[in-house]
């Protein structure tokens, strides 16, 4: 499977202790944010730094982030995550993640998307029992190490969570699906910004840039995990 675990980290570990100096924004970088930003410098080669095509790619999935079709909406969610640097899939078949998530061997994000429901009601027992199964899905369908941690998100509309599902909920987080597209925006701004300042840019120059830009946007990939995992579906006021 493309998420596999990689056997990239010796590079990664010496472009780390290249990279110890502190850049000419005065930060020091770390593991995670020099894979996040490999991750968007190819993200932004492949679109071109120069042209239409990034822009027209981008207001695509600004569209699909903004539909309450299903797979509109995980497309764009998986779209999100390469947008922020992540190893991103979204499964085909009966039963899997809507959309997964992947950095280096710290954290898997696996998604449960209900953006078609409409926001009156609460989260079901179904949703619950849906989104538990992905993680024995990633168990079963992906390598990673005993340090990994695996977090399974519930996005919705939703802002309440049924009583019968409550003892369904452990372990589960939740975020309110216009969080998600805030997050979209948000990506989305800071590629722009980026990308307006890579020209001419040698390539460890570039991936200082891009790290420096994600600390200094709050889009560091830890912070993005945290804000993420910041609310347990449990917590939700039961209805």
């Amino acid at each position: 499977r493309a998420l596999k675990a990689s056997n990239t980290t010796t590079w990664f570990a010496r472009l780390a202790q290249e990279l110890t100096i502190k850049d000419d924004s005065g930060v020091k970088p770390d593991f995670m944010s020099i894979k996040a930003s490999e991750s968007i410098n190819n993200y932004l080669i492949t679109l071109g730094t120069v042209g239409t095509k990034y822009e027209k790619h981008i207001r695509q999935y600004k569209n699909l982030i903004l539909d309450s079709n299903a797979n509109n909406f995980d497309r764009a969610l998986t779209e999100l995550g390469k947008m922020l640097g992540f190893e991103t899939e979204k499964p085909s078949g009966h039963g899997v993640p809507d959309s997964i998530w992947k950095l280096s061997d710290n954290y898997i994000l696996v998604f449960e998307a209900k953006s078609y429901e409409s926001p009156e009601n609460g989260i079901s027992i179904s949703t619950c029992r849906e989104s538990q199964g992905h993680i024995s899905w990633i168990k079963s369908n992906y390598l990673f190490n005993e340090n990994t941690k695996i977090f399974c998100i519930v996005v919705s509309p939703r802002k309440f969570i049924d009583k019968s599902a409550l003892p369904h909920a452990k372990g589960l987080y939740y975020k309110y699906i216009e969080d998600i597209r805030e997050l979209f925006s948000k990506a989305e701004n800071n590629l722009r910004n980026i990308r307006s300042k890579l020209s001419g840019l040698e390539q460890q120059k570039r991936l200082q840039l891009i790290q420096s830009e994600l600390d200094s946007k709050e889009l560091h990939p830890e912070k993005v995990v945290n804000l993420l995992i910041n609310k347990l579906l449990i917590d939700l006021e039961p209805k």
